[in-house]
């Protein structure tokens, strides 16, 4: 039963995850870190995106090793700060099987179908930008240990380290609604630890973001049952401007759910 609940929060947590002290900087050391900022200012500007992504993640427990490999494309217009459309398509493989997701949102409602079941149930939007998994990673430069500005073929490549004191911080309200929805909370003694962020921009010569990687580690102890995590992630931006969703007929025939039966 321990095990159970620990794989499937771990479970949880890759579908939800993505968001964020170090000394005074120099000049020269903030580079990386302003030239991201900008760059990601101007992705969000350009009013509709699509990305595609590609994630694994290894839990090792009980001397057992799983793999698990999820990829997704996502889109997401903005027609205004107050509305936005999105659509994802996400696969993820495990133990021989393979389990899609379909998720869209628009006009305050969020719909996912899920192996053929379909849910819909009201949403704030600023709750699912939060959650929008696109790569887009969101921290302050207070979070920054290590950055640095590298020029390759390419273009341009920003790299940072992330403390894990401040991916703590961002998790926390994150893990304790996850873990609502199987009657536990971080109360009952379950234990997080986890590891820095490993994270890289790839910029082209105009400044404009191209592609992110994002490597990171965690450890999940409850009741003497220990899970340990590594998961990388890398997203490509294959289109800015010029996005288009369109929504099924179908959306509204879901069944309508409580947002917190799912841990939203």
């Amino acid at each position: 039963m321990r095990k159970a609940i620990l794989i499937f929060f771990t479970l949880m947590m890759t579908l939800t995850m993505v968001a964020c002290g170090s000394g005074a900087m120099s000049p020269e050391e903030t580079a990386a870190f302003e030239r991201y900022m900008r760059a990601s200012e101007t992705l969000m500007e350009a009013g509709s995106l699509r990305m595609e992504s590609q994630s694994i993640m290894i839990m090792s427990f009980d001397g057992e090793v799983e793999e698990i490999r999820s990829s997704s494309t996502a889109s997401q217009v903005m027609h205004s700060e107050t509305d936005v459309d999105m659509h994802m398509e996400m696969t993820m493989d495990i133990q021989g099987m393979s389990i899609p997701t379909t998720i869209y949102f628009r006009n305050g409602w969020y719909y996912m179908d899920m192996m053929g079941m379909g849910m819909r149930m009201p949403f704030p939007l600023e709750d699912v930008l939060e959650q929008a998994n696109t790569g887009i990673l969101d921290f302050t430069e207070e979070a920054i240990a290590f950055q640095e500005v590298r020029t390759t073929d390419s273009g341009i490549e920003l790299v940072f380290r992330l403390t894990a004191s401040a991916m703590s911080e961002l998790l926390d309200g994150m893990v304790s609604g996850m873990l609502e929805t199987i009657g536990l909370s971080l109360d009952m003694g379950i234990t997080l630890n986890f590891g820095d962020i490993d994270f890289s921009v790839v910029l082209n010569n105009a400044d404009e973001l191209q592609s992110m990687d994002m490597a990171f580690s965690y450890t999940m102890e409850f009741e003497g049952e220990v899970i340990d995590v590594t998961m990388t992630t890398y997203t490509q931006i294959v289109q800015v401007g010029g996005v288009t969703i369109n929504f099924p007929d179908y959306l509204d025939d879901f069944m309508e759910v409580d947002p917190s039966l799912l841990g939203f």
